[in-house]
């Protein structure tokens, strides 16, 4: 019994307390009413907590105001004396007294305006002091039913410069600085996701929020950031509605898909940066990425810098977009040439692009990216097309083909000519998917090839293979073994195909491919070698034992 004794009389000085409380709130409430009505002077005022400090008393003229008064609250407007000053202090929440105050600050409201007044800072920072910023031109109401008024303040002490952006709609506040007020803003009672960006970066988000104002036409708010960027409590975006109700803005929570990236421009080794952040150092010509996660719905800007690069600063190269569907993964392949101003450099990006597959086949899409080849077909094992009249810098739909080896040819748009052939072996790659490019050129270096990138970065160089002839030929040779404009190849043969011949460097680099006919005996083809450099070359004619190669000179 005794013990239960002690816990009511403990129950009833705890209430006790609390009632006094509330009678000296509501006493300096009516006393402030009194106050202004006596002087038939009033102003409205609202005040906000944002200093992120232990709970705080706050006094007016010596009177408590506001008892235990939480860090991210707010009171509702109330009515307080205008034309006379008004003395607020802040004290600690244990506070007895004004006296105790470890920050004051006198105002004078003017009769008929409404105000807001917002603790913000911190005690004792000498950057961000504690302080007090009191605003008039205040808004109660919106102007107009069905909208949202309300005012922006940054009071986040760590944060640089900012924009808050309602993602697709439109900037709301433009570069706001750590104590800024910003003007008022109207928008349509909705549901918006806002995006807090540095004031000269959009595309570097900090923090997204998911703001439902759907609820709140015909209503006002005041928006503040509050918290600490790197500390705790931490950054956060809140609005405290006419009625003192706070309402903290929940994160939005970034949204991703996947990217691989596909380097297929014949230029040298480049940097990428991805929303002005380095992604790729020294990315090679040929090469490929994994997948990688990148944020979806949002703006997103692409540079691509020389290998020297040391910041986005030095891009050659921008591309803007954003990645809408983040159920889709996406590919970006760097075509064309830097300078060039009929094949410019170029960044193609593709959604709907797949990892693998669940029926056990290979799938592929294609992409032409070869400067100075025309439109071509892709066919294999001579019957099946697979890509029909694939245009330079686009990228094909998705085709399904068995785990094979297969022989493609590239033919010219009609379909009767095969330029080159490559041996595909596509056998180890049941239920996986690749990205197949045309790559280099065919009159010059680096050379035209065939290249697959799987989804793990790995790319494939598919070797040239000999093509499928109905006859019999022979290739018989070539002159002159040194020169400097033009060698002629003598064939001879009974089949009705075209034979493929092809030009490799020294370094087995592929720099001529062409087709010449031989019509049930003999022909001679020739081949204009006046824009390779001097060297040592190779001349092969594929043939249906195989290839034939001969060795020429182009002279210095």
């Amino acid at each position: 019994m005794p013990f239960r004794c002690f816990t009511r009389s403990e129950e009833m000085i705890s209430t006790l307390k609390t009632s006094i409380r509330t009678m000296k709130n509501l006493i300096l409430v009516a006393l402030v009413l009194v106050t202004g009505a006596l002087s038939a002077q009033t102003a409205r005022l609202q005040v906000i907590h944002n200093s992120p400090e232990p709970t705080v008393d706050v006094y007016a003229n010596g009177g408590l105001l506001l008892n235990d008064f939480v860090f991210r609250t707010a009171t509702p407007f109330i009515d307080v004396a205008a034309g006379v000053p008004i003395t607020l202090d802040v004290a600690p929440a244990t506070s007895t007294s004004a006296a105790e105050a470890i920050y004051s600050v006198t105002v004078t409201f003017n009769a008929g305006e409404t105000y807001v007044a917002i603790a913000s800072g911190v005690v004792g920072d000498p950057l961000t002091p504690f302080n007090i910023w009191v605003q008039s031109g205040i808004r109660e109401a919106a102007l107009a039913a069905g909208t949202v008024d309300f005012i922006g303040i940054h009071g986040s002490p760590d944060a640089p410069t900012v924009d808050i952006i309602a993602r697709d709609v439109a900037i709301l506040l433009d570069d706001v600085s750590y104590g800024a007020i910003s003007g008022y803003l109207t928008v349509p009672a909705g549901a918006y996701v806002l995006d807090v960006t540095p004031g000269a970066d959009n595309y570097n988000i900090v923090a997204s929020f998911a703001a439902d104002l759907s609820g709140l036409g015909g209503g006002s708010a005041v928006v503040f950031a509050s918290g600490f960027l790197s500390s705790t409590p931490g950054f956060g975006l809140f609005a405290a509605l006419a009625d003192g109700t706070v309402v903290a803005f929940p994160v939005e929570a970034p949204v991703f898909t996947n990217l691989q990236v596909i380097h297929n421009s014949p230029e040298p080794t480049v940097d990428i940066y991805v929303n002005n952040t380095l992604l790729l150092d020294d990315f090679n010509f040929r090469t490929a990425t994994p997948f990688v996660p990148v944020q979806a719905l949002v703006p997103v800007k692409i540079d691509v810098a020389p290998a020297t690069s040391t910041s986005v600063s030095e891009s050659i190269y921008t591309i803007t977009g954003r990645f809408r569907n983040p159920s889709n993964d996406y590919v970006a392949i760097a075509t064309g040439v830097v300078g060039d101003p009929t094949t410019p450099f170029n960044i193609i990006l593709q959604g709907n692009i797949r990892q693998s597959n669940s029926v056990g086949q290979v799938q592929l899409v294609a992409s032409h990216g070869a400067p100075d080849a025309p439109t071509v077909d892709v066919v294999a094992d001579g019957a099946l097309t697979l890509f029909d009249n694939l245009e330079y810098n686009t990228i094909s739909r998705y085709i399904s083909v068995p785990p094979a080896s297969y022989v493609i040819d590239i033919r010219t748009e009609d379909g009767l000519s095969t330029v080159v052939s490559y041996d595909a072996d596509l056998s180890g790659l049941a239920g996986g998917n690749a990205v197949v490019f045309a790559s280099g050129f065919l009159g010059s270096s680096p050379a035209f090839g065939l290249y697959a990138a799987l989804p793990d970065g790995t790319v494939i160089a598919f070797p040239v293979a000999a093509p499928r002839l109905s006859g019999e030929v022979s290739f018989e040779g070539l002159f002159p073994t040194v020169a400097d404009e033009q060698i002629t190849l003598t064939l001879t043969g009974t089949t009705t195909d075209q034979v493929g011949v092809t030009v490799f460097n020294a370094s087995g680099q592929m720099v001529i491919a062409e087709v010449a006919n031989v019509d049930n005996g003999r022909i001679t083809h020739n081949m204009n070698v006046s824009n390779l450099a001097p060297g040592q070359y190779f001349v092969t004619v594929y043939t249906q034992e195989g290839p034939r190669t001969e060795r020429f000179v182009i002279a210095q």
